[in-house]
Protein backbone atom coordinates (compact mmCIF):
# COMPACT_ATOMS: atom_id res chain seq x y z
CA UNK A 1 0.00 0.00 0.00
CA UNK A 2 1.14 3.28 -1.02
CA UNK A 3 1.20 6.28 1.49
CA UNK A 4 0.78 10.00 0.99
CA UNK A 5 4.47 11.59 1.78
CA UNK A 6 4.20 15.47 1.83
CA UNK A 7 0.68 15.76 0.13
CA UNK A 8 2.26 13.62 -2.81
CA UNK A 9 0.73 9.83 -3.87
CA UNK A 10 2.36 7.37 -6.46
CA UNK A 11 -0.60 6.18 -8.06
CA UNK A 12 1.02 3.47 -11.31
CA UNK A 13 3.19 5.97 -13.06
CA UNK A 14 1.41 8.56 -11.33
CA UNK A 15 2.71 11.06 -9.09
CA UNK A 16 -0.41 13.17 -7.41
CA UNK A 17 0.88 16.41 -5.99
CA UNK A 18 -1.87 18.00 -4.09
CA UNK A 19 0.58 20.69 -1.97
CA UNK A 20 -1.33 23.35 -3.53
CA UNK A 21 -5.02 23.65 -2.34
CA UNK A 22 -6.18 25.11 -5.60
CA UNK A 23 -5.52 22.11 -7.83
CA UNK A 24 -3.74 19.03 -7.88
CA UNK A 25 -0.99 18.46 -10.28
CA UNK A 26 0.00 15.38 -12.09
CA UNK A 27 3.64 14.12 -12.85
CA UNK A 28 5.12 10.54 -14.34
CA UNK A 29 6.70 8.43 -11.79
CA UNK A 30 9.10 5.52 -11.15
CA UNK A 31 9.70 3.26 -8.55
CA UNK A 32 12.57 3.66 -6.91
CA UNK A 33 14.15 0.37 -8.34
CA UNK A 34 14.01 1.47 -11.92
CA UNK A 35 16.82 1.28 -14.20
CA UNK A 36 15.97 2.66 -17.23
CA UNK A 37 16.94 -0.49 -18.82
CA UNK A 38 14.32 -0.56 -22.45
CA UNK A 39 15.09 -2.02 -25.51
CA UNK A 40 18.39 -0.90 -27.21
CA UNK A 41 18.58 0.33 -29.99
CA UNK A 42 20.79 -1.92 -31.80
CA UNK A 43 18.93 -5.10 -30.45
CA UNK A 44 17.66 -7.59 -33.14
CA UNK A 45 13.99 -5.90 -33.76
CA UNK A 46 12.02 -3.86 -36.27
CA UNK A 47 13.12 -0.07 -36.60
CA UNK A 48 9.11 0.62 -36.42
CA UNK A 49 9.38 -1.27 -32.66
CA UNK A 50 12.40 1.17 -31.82
CA UNK A 51 10.34 4.41 -33.25
CA UNK A 52 7.40 2.96 -31.14
CA UNK A 53 9.09 2.92 -28.05
CA UNK A 54 9.96 6.47 -28.29
CA UNK A 55 6.23 7.57 -29.25
CA UNK A 56 4.87 5.39 -26.18
CA UNK A 57 7.22 6.87 -23.77
CA UNK A 58 6.58 10.74 -25.11
CA UNK A 59 2.87 10.46 -25.49
CA UNK A 60 2.39 8.96 -21.53
CA UNK A 61 4.58 11.55 -20.47
CA UNK A 62 1.88 14.38 -22.63
CA UNK A 63 -0.59 12.78 -21.19
CA UNK A 64 -0.01 11.79 -17.59
CA UNK A 65 1.92 15.95 -17.00
CA UNK A 66 -0.83 19.00 -15.86
CA UNK A 67 1.99 21.72 -16.87
CA UNK A 68 4.19 22.08 -19.30
CA UNK A 69 6.67 22.84 -17.02
CA UNK A 70 6.86 19.06 -15.40
CA UNK A 71 6.44 17.57 -19.09
CA UNK A 72 9.94 19.39 -20.20
CA UNK A 73 11.63 18.02 -16.97
CA UNK A 74 10.07 14.72 -17.44
CA UNK A 75 11.31 14.40 -21.28
CA UNK A 76 14.60 15.80 -20.27
CA UNK A 77 14.63 12.56 -17.99
CA UNK A 78 13.37 10.54 -20.80
CA UNK A 79 15.64 11.91 -23.34
CA UNK A 80 19.06 10.83 -20.94
CA UNK A 81 17.06 7.20 -20.19
CA UNK A 82 16.87 6.71 -24.69
CA UNK A 83 20.43 8.03 -24.89
CA UNK A 84 21.71 5.28 -22.19
CA UNK A 85 20.17 2.59 -24.41
CA UNK A 86 21.81 4.14 -27.33
CA UNK A 87 18.76 5.64 -29.10
CA UNK A 88 20.54 8.85 -31.21
CA UNK A 89 19.52 12.18 -29.62
CA UNK A 90 18.68 12.86 -33.54
CA UNK A 91 15.89 10.43 -33.65
CA UNK A 92 14.43 11.44 -30.04
CA UNK A 93 14.46 14.89 -31.08
CA UNK A 94 12.70 14.03 -34.51
CA UNK A 95 9.94 11.73 -32.42
CA UNK A 96 9.40 14.62 -29.79
CA UNK A 97 9.21 17.57 -32.54
CA UNK A 98 6.50 15.44 -34.48
CA UNK A 99 4.48 14.70 -30.90
CA UNK A 100 4.07 18.21 -29.95
CA UNK A 101 3.47 19.46 -33.18
CA UNK A 102 0.77 17.17 -34.36
CA UNK A 103 -0.41 18.00 -30.40
CA UNK A 104 -0.39 21.49 -31.08
CA UNK A 105 -2.23 21.28 -34.84
CA UNK A 106 -4.91 19.65 -32.88
CA UNK A 107 -4.26 15.83 -34.63
CA UNK A 108 -3.49 12.66 -32.57
CA UNK A 109 0.48 12.28 -33.25
CA UNK A 110 -0.02 8.46 -33.58
CA UNK A 111 -3.61 7.91 -34.75
CA UNK A 112 -5.39 7.31 -38.29
CA UNK A 113 -8.01 8.49 -40.22
CA UNK A 114 -11.10 6.59 -39.14
CA UNK A 115 -12.17 3.82 -42.00
CA UNK A 116 -14.75 1.88 -42.69
CA UNK A 117 -12.83 -1.06 -44.22
CA UNK A 118 -12.30 -4.23 -42.02
CA UNK A 119 -9.17 -4.35 -40.26
CA UNK A 120 -7.02 -7.31 -39.88
CA UNK A 121 -4.38 -7.96 -37.80
CA UNK A 122 -1.24 -10.43 -38.53
CA UNK A 123 2.14 -11.26 -37.14
CA UNK A 124 5.43 -12.10 -38.86
CA UNK A 125 8.74 -12.97 -37.62
CA UNK A 126 11.51 -10.52 -37.54
CA UNK A 127 14.05 -11.73 -39.54
CA UNK A 128 15.85 -8.76 -40.54
CA UNK A 129 15.41 -6.87 -43.80
CA UNK A 130 13.66 -9.52 -45.22
CA UNK A 131 10.61 -9.17 -42.88
CA UNK A 132 10.62 -5.58 -44.23
CA UNK A 133 10.44 -6.78 -47.65
CA UNK A 134 7.65 -8.95 -46.84
CA UNK A 135 5.95 -6.28 -45.18
CA UNK A 136 5.72 -3.92 -48.64
CA UNK A 137 5.28 -7.14 -50.78
CA UNK A 138 2.13 -8.19 -49.13
CA UNK A 139 1.00 -4.46 -48.47
CA UNK A 140 1.48 -3.80 -52.37
CA UNK A 141 -0.41 -7.03 -52.55
CA UNK A 142 -3.48 -6.57 -50.52
CA UNK A 143 -4.02 -3.01 -51.67
CA UNK A 144 -3.62 -4.01 -55.78
CA UNK A 145 -5.85 -6.78 -55.18
CA UNK A 146 -8.07 -6.24 -51.94
CA UNK A 147 -9.13 -2.46 -51.70
CA UNK A 148 -11.52 -3.58 -49.35
CA UNK A 149 -9.34 -4.20 -46.52
CA UNK A 150 -7.25 -2.31 -44.22
CA UNK A 151 -3.90 -5.33 -43.49
CA UNK A 152 -1.92 -4.59 -39.56
CA UNK A 153 1.06 -6.35 -39.76
CA UNK A 154 3.66 -6.46 -36.49
CA UNK A 155 6.86 -8.38 -36.29
CA UNK A 156 7.60 -10.44 -33.45
CA UNK A 157 10.99 -10.34 -32.04
CA UNK A 158 13.39 -13.39 -31.18
CA UNK A 159 13.93 -14.52 -27.76
CA UNK A 160 15.73 -16.99 -26.44
CA UNK A 161 13.74 -18.77 -24.60
CA UNK A 162 12.64 -19.56 -28.19
CA UNK A 163 15.58 -21.82 -28.42
CA UNK A 164 15.88 -22.87 -24.82
CA UNK A 165 12.99 -23.78 -22.93
CA UNK A 166 13.14 -22.58 -19.20
CA UNK A 167 10.23 -24.73 -17.73
CA UNK A 168 10.49 -28.15 -16.31
CA UNK A 169 9.49 -31.00 -19.27
CA UNK A 170 5.76 -32.16 -19.31
CA UNK A 171 4.77 -36.01 -18.58
CA UNK A 172 3.41 -36.68 -22.55
CA UNK A 173 -0.39 -37.46 -20.47
CA UNK A 174 -0.69 -33.86 -18.90
CA UNK A 175 0.27 -31.84 -22.08
CA UNK A 176 -2.34 -29.84 -23.54
CA UNK A 177 -3.08 -28.29 -26.79
CA UNK A 178 -1.93 -31.21 -28.98
CA UNK A 179 -2.34 -32.94 -31.72
CA UNK A 180 -2.37 -36.61 -31.64
CA UNK A 181 -2.63 -40.12 -33.62
CA UNK A 182 -4.31 -43.04 -32.79
CA UNK A 183 -3.34 -46.30 -34.51
CA UNK A 184 -5.28 -49.51 -34.07
CA UNK A 185 -3.67 -52.87 -32.95
CA UNK A 186 -6.14 -54.87 -34.11
CA UNK A 187 -6.73 -53.20 -38.46
CA UNK A 188 -4.27 -50.15 -38.92
CA UNK A 189 -7.26 -48.28 -38.48
CA UNK A 190 -5.34 -44.72 -37.83
CA UNK A 191 -7.31 -41.17 -36.54
CA UNK A 192 -5.81 -37.83 -36.23
CA UNK A 193 -7.14 -35.34 -33.78
CA UNK A 194 -6.34 -32.06 -31.42
CA UNK A 195 -8.07 -31.68 -28.14
CA UNK A 196 -7.38 -28.77 -25.72
CA UNK A 197 -7.47 -30.15 -22.26
CA UNK A 198 -4.86 -33.27 -21.08
CA UNK A 199 -4.10 -35.55 -23.19
CA UNK A 200 -4.35 -38.65 -20.87
CA UNK A 201 -8.08 -37.45 -20.23
CA UNK A 202 -8.66 -37.43 -23.85
CA UNK A 203 -7.21 -40.93 -24.24
CA UNK A 204 -9.83 -42.14 -21.66
CA UNK A 205 -12.61 -40.57 -23.48
CA UNK A 206 -11.71 -42.26 -26.38
CA UNK A 207 -11.63 -45.57 -25.03
CA UNK A 208 -14.15 -45.86 -22.47
CA UNK A 209 -16.38 -43.07 -22.56
CA UNK A 210 -17.03 -40.16 -25.53
CA UNK A 211 -19.45 -41.73 -27.61
CA UNK A 212 -19.43 -39.17 -30.15
CA UNK A 213 -15.82 -40.10 -30.72
CA UNK A 214 -14.68 -41.99 -33.74
CA UNK A 215 -12.39 -44.21 -32.35
CA UNK A 216 -14.85 -45.40 -29.79
CA UNK A 217 -17.67 -45.93 -32.36
CA UNK A 218 -14.91 -48.27 -34.24
CA UNK A 219 -13.46 -50.37 -30.73
CA UNK A 220 -17.80 -50.46 -30.45
CA UNK A 221 -17.99 -52.30 -34.05
CA UNK A 222 -15.19 -54.50 -33.60
CA UNK A 223 -14.53 -56.81 -30.91
CA UNK A 224 -11.07 -57.56 -31.74
CA UNK A 225 -9.98 -54.19 -31.78
CA UNK A 226 -11.83 -53.04 -28.49
CA UNK A 227 -9.38 -56.11 -26.72
CA UNK A 228 -6.32 -55.39 -28.70
CA UNK A 229 -6.14 -51.43 -28.17
CA UNK A 230 -5.14 -49.52 -25.32
CA UNK A 231 -3.37 -45.73 -24.29
CA UNK A 232 -0.11 -47.44 -25.70
CA UNK A 233 -2.06 -46.84 -29.56
CA UNK A 234 -1.83 -43.45 -28.65
CA UNK A 235 0.83 -40.63 -29.62
CA UNK A 236 1.17 -36.63 -29.59
CA UNK A 237 2.23 -35.83 -33.10
CA UNK A 238 2.04 -31.58 -32.29
CA UNK A 239 1.18 -29.08 -30.09
CA UNK A 240 0.44 -24.86 -30.17
CA UNK A 241 0.10 -21.99 -27.87
CA UNK A 242 -3.40 -21.01 -29.10
CA UNK A 243 -6.50 -22.53 -30.61
CA UNK A 244 -6.60 -21.69 -34.11
CA UNK A 245 -2.65 -22.50 -35.04
CA UNK A 246 -4.19 -25.89 -33.59
CA UNK A 247 -6.89 -26.38 -35.58
CA UNK A 248 -4.02 -25.81 -38.93
CA UNK A 249 -1.87 -28.01 -37.73
CA UNK A 250 -4.50 -31.07 -37.27
CA UNK A 251 -5.95 -30.36 -40.26
CA UNK A 252 -1.49 -30.82 -41.93
CA UNK A 253 -1.48 -33.83 -39.91
CA UNK A 254 -4.56 -35.51 -41.31
CA UNK A 255 -3.24 -34.67 -44.82
CA UNK A 256 -0.15 -36.07 -44.73
CA UNK A 257 -1.20 -39.20 -42.67
CA UNK A 258 -4.41 -39.90 -44.32
CA UNK A 259 -6.45 -41.50 -41.70
CA UNK A 260 -9.60 -44.06 -42.31
CA UNK A 261 -11.41 -43.05 -39.07
CA UNK A 262 -11.37 -39.59 -39.59
CA UNK A 263 -11.80 -36.64 -42.09
CA UNK A 264 -11.22 -32.79 -41.92
CA UNK A 265 -12.18 -30.75 -45.12
CA UNK A 266 -13.31 -27.29 -43.90
CA UNK A 267 -9.20 -26.43 -43.40
CA UNK A 268 -7.89 -28.03 -46.36
CA UNK A 269 -8.98 -25.05 -48.84
CA UNK A 270 -7.73 -22.96 -45.91
CA UNK A 271 -4.46 -24.34 -45.68
CA UNK A 272 -3.52 -24.27 -49.76
CA UNK A 273 -4.11 -20.29 -50.03
CA UNK A 274 -1.65 -20.38 -47.29
CA UNK A 275 0.76 -22.05 -48.88
CA UNK A 276 0.23 -20.60 -52.13
CA UNK A 277 0.39 -16.90 -50.26
CA UNK A 278 3.87 -17.97 -48.67
CA UNK A 279 5.18 -19.21 -51.93
CA UNK A 280 3.95 -16.02 -53.89
CA UNK A 281 5.98 -13.61 -50.88
CA UNK A 282 9.11 -15.93 -51.09
CA UNK A 283 9.16 -15.74 -55.06
CA UNK A 284 8.40 -11.79 -54.92
CA UNK A 285 11.51 -11.45 -52.37
CA UNK A 286 14.47 -13.54 -53.93
CA UNK A 287 13.31 -12.69 -57.45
Amino acid sequence: MEKQVNYKLPFLDVLIDSNNPNFTLTRGYHEKNFTGLLTNYFSFTSYSYKVGVNKTLVDSGYKIDDAWLGFHEDITKLMDILKKNLISAHLIEKVINRYITGTQSNHCPQGSLPTTSPTFCFKLPYIDHFSVITQKKIRHFVKRYCNDLDIKLAFSSFKISHMFGVKDHIHGGLRSRVVHKFACAGCNGCYVGETVRHFSSRVKEHLASDRASYIFKHLQNSEHCRASCSADCFHVLDDASISFQLKIKEAIHIQREQPSLNQQLHLVNLIKIIILLLLFITISIFY
